[in-house]
């Protein structure tokens, strides 16, 4: 599995808006967020939506400026959940050579399986932290 640089900077916002989010109505700005994190601005705005649209931002325009925030809680964004909606899976078995021998797809049955685990059970709290 190859993370593409979206799902990247998609967890950077997330963060970034976890660790600037005071209480649930602070709107941070997109300029500000341009500045402190370092996601180009067009990247920033098709992330930002992607994630509103989604459920995972609220969204707020002061005329000149979209500000945002966290609709939910950090503690509740898995890394999974993130990555299953820029990646559109976390699938391992998708590289796999469908020619390989029978034996080798337990193993990577197994390593799925760890991998789903470990990126259910870290959330974007854990990395706000």
């Amino acid at each position: 599995m190859i993370l593409r640089r979206d799902t990247d900077y998609a967890i950077q916002l997330l963060v970034y808006y976890a660790r600037g989010q005071v209480s649930n109505e602070n709107f941070i700005f997109r300029r500000e967020a341009l500045r402190e994190t370092g996601v180009p601005a067009e990247a920033q705005s098709r992330i930002c939506k992607q994630l509103r649209d989604s459920g995972y931002l609220e969204s707020e325009t002061d005329g000149r400026d979209t500000g945002y925030r966290l609709a939910i809680a950090p503690q509740e964004i898995t890394l999974k959940s993130i990555i299953e909606l820029t990646e559109s899976s976390t699938d391992l078995l998708a590289l796999f050579d469908k020619e390989a021998p029978v034996y080798s797809h337990v193993a990577w049955k197994k390593l799925q399986s760890s991998l789903d685990s470990n990126l259910e059970a870290i959330t974007i709290a854990d990395l706000s932290e």
